[in-house]
């Protein structure tokens, strides 16, 4: 299985530091403006996921909405994962 939870990390450390935010990712970050999150870089985050995953997230933005951290993030990117996997 992929290391999902790196991944999202990492993508989400090369979001924030192209906004001028000069730290790592980490599962406890909130997902607010002040870690980068905004309506506008979501979309982004989510895409490059699915880039880099090659699975689709489209069914899972409900669940993506209601994340809080960036841990709730990965947990619904592991379940899409395994989902997209079975299928």
């Amino acid at each position: 299985m992929e290391n999902i939870e790196e991944t999202v990390l990492n993508l989400h450390t090369k979001l924030m530091y192209e906004q001028g935010i000069k730290q790592q990712s980490s599962p406890e970050l909130e997902l607010r403006p002040r870690n980068g999150i905004t309506s506008s870089t979501i979309v982004s985050l989510i895409l490059d996921i699915e880039d880099v995953l090659n699975i689709q997230l489209d069914n899972y933005i409900y669940e993506i909405r209601k994340c809080k951290t960036i841990s709730d993030f990965i947990l619904i990117i592991e379940t899409a994962f395994s989902d997209f996997r079975g299928a």
